[in-house]
């Protein structure tokens, strides 16, 4: 199979998922500590030498200044992927975004996929979106056991991020907005939207509207 990376077709890796993590310990529904482990082991595995795909004098467009921080890369924040439709349907995705950080530093963000009882990586890029996501979660700090939702509006390429019990419903959760949700959400003269918190409903609606 061709490598190939971000917006291209996708190059699959990964591990075999550990039991534990898939159903928890005597069956019981895995922590989100044993999920994010498990997720986390898997990228480790296979990050620097899928970075390698990263064509050469590309490495800024996705996030790095130059190959040798490919050894330096770790995998840091994860997002479970969670899409909406316009009527406001929820639709799980068995997606995450799994930050890459350089010195402490988010560089790039990967779409991590779950299927067959493995984590593989499908795609990198996004340099701006992790910078913001450090942003965001330096003014949000992530409460313990719970774990941090990637929400994306379907059809206005909007997206908002949250944190909740893992595999709980989004539509009660407080959804603070990224810069494309701000923008999607700006009212009829253009003012863009200034909340630090929307509600599904809410945002269903705001959407509709413009």
């Amino acid at each position: 199979m061709k490598k190939k990376l971000f917006i291209i077709a996708p190059l699959l890796f990964g591990l075999s998922f550990l039991a534990m993590a898939k159903e928890g310990e005597n069956g019981k529904q895995p922590t989100v500590s044993q999920v994010n482990q498990a997720i986390t082991t898997s990228v480790k595995e296979e990050l620097s030498s899928f970075l390698e795909i990263i064509p050469t004098t590309l490495e800024k467009e996705h996030g790095f200044n130059d190959r040798s921080e490919f050894t330096k890369a770790v995998p840091a924040s994860i997002y479970r992927i969670t899409n909406v439709s316009k009527e406001g349907n929820v639709f799980e995705t068995n997606l995450y975004n799994v930050i890459v950080s350089v010195n402490n530093q988010y560089r790039a963000v990967l779409t991590v996929s779950f299927e067959n009882g493995k984590y593989e990586i499908q795609t990198v890029g996004a340099a701006e979106l992790a910078k913001e996501l450090q942003l965001v979660e330096i003014q949000n700090p992530l409460p313990s056991e719970k774990e941090w939702i990637m929400v994306n509006m379907l059809t206005q390429a909007a997206s908002f991020v949250s944190y909740n019990d893992i595999n709980a419903g989004i539509e009660n959760a407080d959804l603070i907005p990224l810069e494309s949700a701000k923008t999607g959400l700006q009212n009829a003269s253009g003012t863009r939207a200034t909340k630090s918190t929307y509600k599904l409903a809410e945002v269903v609606q705001a959407l509709k509207v413009n």
